[in-house]
């Protein structure tokens, strides 16, 4: 396993507005600052170190495929009530939603 607090750091100031904009992305990506940044480094750097290839490699999705999500108690009740308006099961609702914000997710990744 790679050991991060042994790891280079990089380092840099910024406008607080700019602070501030790299916060947003952070909270709506569901990142932290730092993750981001890495991100923003690997993409603009073109490569991947080889450490961290692991992260960037993308796996084959069976049929079965799942993915699970941790939810804030507040965003989980949410989450079942407006499933439940639409008559919905809470995964099914979650499906849909990813399904409908991947194109424009994708399309605004490629233009960082």
């Amino acid at each position: 396993m790679f050991d991060m607090a042994a790891s280079p750091c990089i380092q840099c100031r910024v406008d607080p507005q700019l602070k501030l904009r790299l916060q947003a992305i952070a909270v709506e990506r569901g990142l932290t600052e730092s993750a981001v940044l890495k991100r923003l480094v690997i993409a603009a750097i073109g490569v991947a170190p080889a450490n961290d290839a692991r992260v960037l490699a993308v796996e084959p999705i069976g049929p079965r495929a799942r993915v699970y999500v941790r939810l804030r108690p507040g965003d989980h009740a949410l989450l079942r009530e407006r499933a439940a308006g639409r008559g919905l099961a809470s995964a099914t609702y979650v499906s849909m939603l990813v399904r409908g914000r991947l194109p424009d997710t994708v399309n605004y990744i490629n233009h960082l």
